[in-house]
């Protein structure tokens, strides 16, 4: 299944820099959201962008990207989905540590 990081395209999730599965990264300083397509076409998808920028301002996440271009980068993913029913994670991290005091925002649209 092909994914998003930090706006590049990778075919195969295994080509990734990092392994987007990993617990440590879902469990850890991040937002998430997920939506479901209806006939290829993302359900709801605003209401989730909506929630995961809520999440990130109370978390004090940067969001790197606009809802806009995440709508592109959905549009592009699903073009390069085998199935018109798919789910969309949407995950927003707080990205690697800066000599141990600050940190980087990564998103990715897996």
């Amino acid at each position: 299944m092909p994914c998003f990081i930090n706006g590049t395209l990778f075919p195969d999730q295994g080509l990734a820099p990092f392994p987007y599965n990993d617990l440590g990264l879902h469990r850890s300083f991040a937002a998430f959201d997920f939506c479901w397509t209806r006939q290829g076409v993302p359900f709801m998808l605003n209401r989730y962008l909506a929630s995961l920028f809520r999440s990130a301002e109370k978390l004090g996440l940067n969001v790197p990207v606009g809802k806009e271009q995440i709508h592109e980068m959905v549009e592009v993913l699903l073009t390069h989905s085998a199935t018109p029913e798919t789910g969309i994670r949407l995950l927003l991290t707080a990205g690697p540590m800066d000599g141990g005091q600050s940190y980087v925002s990564n998103f990715a649209v897996p």
